[in-house]
């Protein structure tokens, strides 16, 4: 077993050396470089902007509209998605399905499954500022003391910062 951790951390520096540090993956910066591994990942992120995790005071979106690498929470089997919309207000939230988008350069469109577990329009694009805009169809939060708050139209999220 050590063997192997010692035949890992030498592949990972060859793939560096040959490859540059770009070339090393996420975990292997963070563990060989700690001090500079933040500022990589945030520049490795920038070239796919519609990967990871965004959010607002209301909304908290986890994709990965390019792969579709994400385990469905409402799929009996976790079937993988495009990506996870939660709404969220006070102590109450809903989890919809992002089915699959399709990406062209900061835009995307796609479905993603409602209430009724019917298709329904969504889309995405990543704005100057570094937000992005999502316009959602209407989707119901049932609160628990009664009453429900939909959620539709328009929303700016921000990439959520992952704490070290």
């Amino acid at each position: 077993m050590i063997m192997y951790k010692k035949m890992s951390v030498i592949a990972f520096l060859l793939m560096g050396v040959v490859g540059g540090i770009h070339a090393l993956p996420n975990t292997a910066t963070e563990v060989l470089f700690p001090e500079t591994s933040h500022f990589m990942s945030v520049g490795q992120q920038s070239t796919k902007p519609f990967f990871g995790q965004w959010a607002s005071d209301e909304i908290f979106m986890d994709i990965d509209f390019y792969e579709n690498s994400l385990s469905d929470p409402n799929s009996m089997d976790g079937d993988p998605c495009a990506g996870i919309l939660k709404l969220m207000k006070g102590d109450d939230s809903a989890t919809y399905t992002i089915l699959r988008m399709k990406v062209t350069g900061k835009k995307a469109v796609g479905v993603l499954s409602d209430s009724n577990f019917k298709e329904q329009p969504m889309s995405a694009e990543v704005l100057p500022d570094g937000t992005m805009k999502i316009v959602i169809p209407p989707l119901p939060l049932i609160h628990m003391e009664g009453g429900k708050t939909i959620f539709k139209g328009e929303k700016i999220l921000k990439r959520k910062v992952v704490s070290e």
